[in-house]
């Protein structure tokens, strides 16, 4: 009785090709990743890496002039089965530390998932608070943030800041921390933060467009005259007994 011949089993060879190809990138270095990443086309300086390309450790990690230390990485394996790849990334010693997930998928989609960051504001030099450099720092607690080529597709999280109350002890007063939510409206990114305390109240929003420029808008209702007047000397515009301001810029240069 003539048997019938074996089919070849194609599951098997897949999976004994992708462990192969799972074991070579496991050996490839973490010096790799930077590469990959294109961390010169986006201005990502960098000083050296060590492990491997699926667990490593890139320090002197530097973007666009403000130093964020040394990033640990590692990669999720099963992730590379969907054509996209996961990370978990934890910052330590510069000016953002703390951890989140990350992921890069088709179509320019980007994700972060269960961050707690916090940023020091005073490595955004670029950029000016009433008519100084930046100060204080920005906590961001997301539990979801999706990006993808259209703009925001999801956001959720939590932000608050001290920038506020840094500056205004240098104008003689104390000010108070700002907070508020992340979220998405129409494809932007909308951060809507407010605050209150003895010397008045303050409300800030953000929305960052799909190309990357922002539109920001803050109100401020001053307790005391001599802030108010203050205020105004840095282009806020009185109405109502509140003063508003506005400007708009692009994030990945220098702000207006």
């Amino acid at each position: 009785m003539d048997r019938a011949p074996l089919k070849p089993a194609r599951p098997l060879v897949f999976l004994a090709a992708a462990a192969f190809a799972i074991s070579v990138l496991a050996n490839l270095p973490a010096s790799l990743v930077p590469v990959l990443a294109g961390f010169d086309r986006y201005d990502v300086a960098w000083r050296k890496a060590e492990g491997s390309l699926w667990r490593g450790r890139i320090e002197g990690v530097v973007y666009r002039g403000a130093p964020l230390g040394a990033v640990s990485f590692r990669v999720r394996p099963l992730s590379l089965l969907s054509g996209g790849l996961a990370a978990e990334l934890d910052f330590r010693g510069g000016a953002l530390e703390g951890a989140t997930r990350a992921s890069v998928g088709l179509g320019g989609r980007i994700a972060f998932e269960g961050a707690d960051l916090v940023f020091d504001l005073g490595a955004a030099r670029r950029y000016l608070f009433l008519g100084a450099p930046l100060e204080g720092s920005a906590r961001i607690a997301l539990d979801k943030l999706v990006l993808t080529r259209r703009g925001c597709l999801a956001a959720r999280g939590d932000l608050s800041t001290d920038v506020l109350a840094r500056r205004a002890r240098r104008m003689g007063g104390e000010g108070f921390v700002l907070a508020g939510t992340a979220v998405c409206e129409n494809h932007e990114l909308v951060l809507d933060l407010s605050g209150r305390g003895a010397e008045g109240a303050a409300s800030l929003v953000m929305r960052v467009r799909p190309d990357y420029t922002y539109a920001l808008e803050a109100a401020v209702e001053p307790a005391r005259a001599d802030l108010g007047l203050a205020l105004e000397t840095f282009g806020f515009a009185r109405e109502d007994g509140v003063l508003t301001y506005g400007s708009t810029g692009a994030i990945l240069t220098a702000g207006t």
